[in-house]
């Protein structure tokens, strides 16, 4: 493994972790009182937290490969 791919992975974990952070903080200030109730609920038992965890992670997968998707394409046209 050379300096420069450890680097690299190095850089990609920092990006990678302040970006789960920005995401955690921009979520905490958008969820008001009412918010975090409605979440309260749905996670209220084993199962609904599963669903509703579940329906989460796929939202937030599905707009990042998105994402990725038009960055290629984008820079594929170029």
């Amino acid at each position: 493994m050379t300096i420069e791919l450890f680097f690299r992975l190095l850089g990609s974990l920092a990006l990678l972790i302040y970006g789960m952070k920005t995401m955690s903080d921009a979520l905490q200030k958008l969820a008001g009182p009412s918010l975090r109730h409605i979440l309260a609920r749905m996670t209220g038992n084993r199962f609904s937290g599963m669903l509703t965890g579940t329906m989460v992670t796929c939202a937030v997968q599905s707009s990042s490969a998105t994402t990725k998707g038009k960055q290629a394409m984008r820079l594929s046209c170029q």
